[in-house]
């Protein structure tokens, strides 16, 4: 991201919404470092960790960048606090890309809002970008979570299969057993209806 060194004064209006985005890129940075690490004791890390190990980064980055900007356009620097909620408490690695979408889609209409009072004012030039970079993000989750529920539907079908072929398995011996035994009966009555016949 690029700006030009001489700026002058910005409008209220969009210096708010870029401390807003500031604070939400801390919030989402902090959450998403410690999820990275989360996955990192495994065999394989799926691509989704490694896309968080990176955006953690990305955002760090973001945040002293647009710090920068505000500094250099000489705006005191009073950040707002923000909190993901639901990036908190995740048992699965759909709730996770779920939650992760939702974080990414709420900094994109922040960043919107940043747009729309950049346009309005003629100031900020590099917004639509950084947008343009941030919906990539979304559309990235976005085909994570396709891929996610289709494991899960392997998965679910693969257990199921498994448990038919075990009752199947346990219902052989037992099957075999029974037409043994009606096996048995039916040559039994066949005898005695011989030896009925010879006595006639």
């Amino acid at each position: 991201m690029e700006y030009d060194e001489d700026l002058g004064p910005i409008s209220e209006e969009c210096t708010t919404t870029i401390k807003h985005v500031i604070s939400y890129q801390l919030s989402i940075g902090d959450v998403y470092s410690p999820m990275a690490c989360s996955y990192a004791e495994e065999k394989e890390m799926p691509n989704f960790a490694i896309f968080f190990e990176d955006q953690a980064e990305v955002r760090r980055y973001h945040v002293k960048w647009f710090l920068k900007y505000l500094r250099n356009c000489k705006i005191i620097i009073c950040l707002p606090v923000f909190q993901v909620p639901y990036l908190d408490k995740l048992e699965n690695d759909e709730q996770v890309l779920q939650s992760s979408l939702k974080a990414e889609i709420d900094l994109t209409k922040i960043l919107e809002d940043l747009q729309t009072a950049a346009s309005q004012a003629i100031e900020i030039k590099f917004v639509q970008r950084y947008l343009i970079k941030q919906k990539r993000n979304s559309t990235y989750l976005e085909c994570e979570i396709t891929y996610q529920k289709q494991l899960e539907e392997l998965r679910e079908q693969h257990m199921r299969e498994q448990q038919e072929q075990q009752i199947e398995e346990e219902q052989g011996p037992e099957q075999e057993v029974k037409e043994t035994k009606e096996h048995g009966l039916e040559q039994e009555r066949k005898e005695r209806k011989e030896r009925g016949q010879r006595r006639r």
